[in-house]
């Protein structure tokens, strides 16, 4: 009988082609209707954040496949991407956080959950290089770095399928994106343990998502 559960019984190079599928789906709609008046700086992070989610995939497909000797040769390809998307994100990050006084609290709460999860990736993005030699913790730090970035990626996507087409407030996204996101952790973390990896995101995405209301709604960000 297939259940929840068994919906989640991937393996590994599974999850990363699962997350990365919902990131993508999420940015695509949002990226391509800016398209045309976002500045150069957009473009940049959204080149590089595609070509280091292509390099993952690849990565990930291939040590599924036992292809170790392609996938250290190309990892670093993915590292010079990482490195190029990671700069991007701060930058990106940096230059709207100006801007962000403007805007409505929803932007506000994002804002203040981006300020976990970005030194959260970058921390994971070093240990992964650094611990390329040790398989299994290189593997879930992959995972939870996918984790990490998935949800801007699930807001935009809840926004684009059930908020925009019936003219819902766009602050409606906020609470299912984070529930869902802990959710999928949870599911990770039954079918391959808790990793320390997991542990941190899950744990920070907890305390980002509580910290923000009062943050938010207090004035104090």
């Amino acid at each position: 009988m297939l259940t929840l559960y068994k919906l989640f019984e991937l393996n590994h190079s599974q999850w990363v082609h699962c997350l990365s599928a919902i990131i993508v789906l999420g940015f695509i709609p949002s990226y391509t209707v800016s398209f045309s008046f976002v500045p150069v700086l957009y473009h940049v992070h959204a080149v590089t954040a595609f070509a280091w989610l292509a390099f993952v995939n690849v990565q990930a497909y291939s040590a599924q496949r036992n292809m170790f000797r392609f996938h250290r040769f190309f990892g670093y390809a993915t590292l010079v991407a990482g490195l190029a998307f990671t700069i991007s994100t701060v930058a990106v990050f940096l230059s709207r956080l100006n801007e962000k006084f403007d805007k409505p609290a929803i932007f506000h709460l994002v804002y203040w959950l981006d300020l976990f999860l970005i030194p959260m990736f970058i921390v994971l993005f070093t240990r992964v290089f650094l611990f390329r030699k040790a398989p299994l913790k290189h593997r879930d730090m992959v995972v939870s770095m996918m984790m990490v970035l998935l949800p801007p990626g699930l807001g935009r996507l809840i926004y684009t399928l059930f908020l925009h087409p019936f003219n819902f407030n766009v602050r409606y996204f906020y609470e299912p994106m984070l529930l869902l996101t802990l959710l999928i952790m949870y599911f990770y973390a039954k079918t391959f343990g808790w990793s320390r990896s997991i542990k941190y995101v899950f744990s920070l995405l907890v305390v980002a998502s509580i910290t923000s209301y009062p943050a938010v709604y207090s004035g104090y960000f």
